[in-house]
């Protein structure tokens, strides 16, 4: 009986797609938004990691390096952007 109705207008392929994509980038806006940079540069550097992660979600969704290469690279441009926003802070209260 259940056979005869579908709930879902869109393939599960789709749909699993969307998920782990959506899943990896939530990581990567929110280890975004943490950085210090001003708004075009955490633009332009989203759309590059929008357009990076496309290709290995697609290729592999359940592989470990779709989801672990940005998340550390993620981490890296926030740990980037604290050292230089506190280089920057610590210089200027020396001179």
């Amino acid at each position: 009986m259940w056979s005869k109705y579908r709930l879902c207008v869109t393939k599960y392929n789709s749909l699993q797609f969307c998920d782990f994509l959506c899943s990896i980038l939530s990581f990567w806006v929110t280890l975004l938004a943490v950085a210090k940079m001003n708004r075009q540069l955490r633009f332009l550097v989203f759309i590059t990691g929008l357009l990076a992660v496309i290709l290995p979600v697609h290729t592999h969704r359940t592989g470990f390096l779709a989801s672990i290469i940005p998340l550390i690279i993620g981490v890296c441009i926030v740990l980037i952007s604290w050292v230089i926003d506190y280089t920057v802070a610590f210089h200027s209260l020396l001179f």
